[in-house]
């Protein structure tokens, strides 16, 4: 599980790269995504059920290939967006649909939103 630390009214931004992919690769794929309240556990943060209401959802953007990044999505909510959410933890993961109709989901990204010093 990957972890960030975000001030609140920042733009969140997600990179998601294709490694080892060609942009015809991604023709046709789609990526959506969106951020819910972690759940709170003894041990730390955990995914909360599928159930658990959105309270953001990411915009997203494709992007081609460059000379050190694979073809993909830029996934982003707005500093206004950001700025209305408490502080607290959140999770998201990125869910690929390609035009096959294949479906791929990567691992929980936990952001944790802090309170901004200015």
């Amino acid at each position: 599980m990957a972890a960030c630390s975000l001030e609140s009214g920042s733009t969140i931004l997600i990179g998601i790269a294709c490694g080892g992919a060609s942009n015809d690769d991604l023709i046709g794929a789609t990526c959506a995504a969106v951020l819910k309240a972690a759940v709170m556990t003894i041990d730390g943060f955990a995914v909360p059920p599928s159930t658990a209401p959105t309270v953001a959802t990411f915009a997203a953007a494709a992007r081609a290939a460059a000379a050190d990044v694979g073809p993909g999505w830029d996934l982003s909510i707005d500093p206004a967006t950001s700025a209305a959410l408490p502080i607290g933890t959140y999770v998201s993961n990125a869910v690929l649909t390609l035009a096959s109709g294949l479906v791929v989901k990567t691992a929980p990204l936990f952001i944790t939103l802090v309170q901004a010093t200015s």
